[in-house]
């Protein structure tokens, strides 16, 4: 069985456009072994990103963006210990840090991530801004934060309402794509849009009282560990009295 299967790329907002006029791309999937994430890397993604995302953009948008590998290529990459020590000279040279070719790769290791920067910067970033437009990066693992996901999920159930042949031939899957995405509103962006929203602030709001939770906790533990020092130490002066009470007696008596 040959998969059939076509790779999409969008990108749209909750404005009056929805899906983004002219940003479209569709190929087909070269794999037959069903693994589609690799269809798309960084080179076709920042590709996409040149010749029809951002001219297609309206002034001063916003884009929201997840973490997926070809979204994160960072610039300046420093070296990982599983590096070779030619890989951590580079790195040290080009950003002018003292090193010498006769150090041991361990100690190579050590001045990288010593002199590690402490913000990350993505080279898709740099480009997007370049172009005057601000990135906004979604958490880890929170899919649910990225209205498209949602809007994926509308266009897959209308193709799978709108193919009752059962025959879906590659040509049969791109014109259902291409009518499934024609259907969905600006109205459907905005429903989603807000709806994201509104989970934005329900995770703000739970995160604030998770943190006062923990505050509160925090007091209590340290209260209590207070408390039962206070307690030893009472314990232990109340021992010392009875121990020098009763050698006092002993003493006199004897």
């Amino acid at each position: 069985m040959v998969n059939k299967a076509v790779i999409v790329v969008h990108a749209g907002s909750g404005a009056s456009t929805g899906f983004i006029p002219g940003a479209q791309l569709v190929y087909k999937a070269s794999t037959k072994s069903g693994d589609y994430h690799r269809q798309m890397n960084y080179e076709k993604f920042e590709k996409w990103v040149l010749e029809k995302l951002t001219p297609n953009l309206q002034p001063k948008s916003v884009l929201c963006m997840d973490n997926t590998p070809f979204h994160t290529k960072g610039e300046n990459p420093t070296p990982t210990k599983y590096s070779i020590k030619k890989e951590m000279i580079d790195w040290l040279t080009k950003n002018s840090i003292p090193c010498d070719m006769k150090m041991r790769k361990a100690e190579l290791y050590s001045l990288t991530d010593s002199n590690r920067p402490k913000e990350v910067t993505y080279m898709i970033d740099s480009i997007i801004k370049g172009n005057g437009y601000k990135v906004l990066r979604l958490p880890p693992y929170h899919c649910d934060l990225n209205a498209i996901e949602y809007i994926w999920s509308t266009v897959k159930r209308q193709i799978k309402e709108r193919n009752v042949t059962g025959d879906l031939s590659l040509e049969t899957l791109e014109n259902l794509l291409c009518q499934a995405m024609d259907g969905v509103t600006s109205q459907e962006w905005q429903a989603y849009c807000h709806h994201v929203e509104k989970l934005e602030n329900t995770y703000w709001e739970r995160d604030g009282i998770l943190e006062e939770l923990v505050d509160e906790l925090v007091i209590q533990i340290n209260s209590n560990d207070s408390d039962t020092d206070s307690e030893e130490t009472e314990s232990c002066h109340s021992d010392l009295d009875s121990f020098q009470y009763s050698n006092h007696n002993k003493l006199q008596n004897f």
